[in-house]
């Protein structure tokens, strides 16, 4: 086994139970993991305490109807610089997400 730093990931969704899931296949793999349901209301809320990675469902709340995380993420440096990963359910989202 070798001696790697334990990575934070934080999970964004508004399904409890969702969230729960991947913390549970997360931390197997040696994660520490966060999870939240509740809608980040800026940038520092998505990726507060050395966060390595986020994993968000835009759908929570609406969140991105208006395109909140390039808007927001794009004003905070240190958001910028965190790799996110975008997971969703509603298949129709990720299409509005990439028009």
């Amino acid at each position: 086994m070798t001696d790697r730093p334990q990575l934070h990931v934080r999970v964004v969704d508004g399904a409890e139970d969702v969230g729960e899931i991947v913390r549970e296949i997360l931390e197997e793999e040696g994660y520490q993991v966060t999870v939240t349901t509740e809608t980040p209301r800026d940038p520092g809320d998505l990726a507060p305490d050395g966060v390595d990675l986020v994993i968000v469902d835009p759908g929570i709340g609406g969140v991105d109807s208006d395109g909140w995380f390039q808007q927001h993420l794009e004003h905070d440096h240190e958001a910028m610089e965190i790799p996110l990963v975008v997971c969703a359910g509603n298949t129709r989202i990720l299409r509005d997400l990439a028009d």
